[in-house]
């Protein structure tokens, strides 16, 4: 049982996320972009290189 409720609080928990992610692309989506640049920039990529 403690598997099973600490899978569905996961669960719910990466729901919650993705909703709130959506809401934030549609609501706010410069201020998302600067975040997904930035968080790509960790990984040594650059914004122009995600168009060619």
């Amino acid at each position: 049982m403690g598997r099973y409720l600490a899978a569905k609080s996961e669960a719910d928990h990466y729901d919650r996320e993705l909703r709130r992610e959506q809401e934030e692309i549609d609501t706010i989506p410069d201020s998302e972009a600067a975040e997904l640049a930035e968080i790509l920039a960790e990984y040594g990529v650059e914004p122009h290189e995600l168009f060619r």
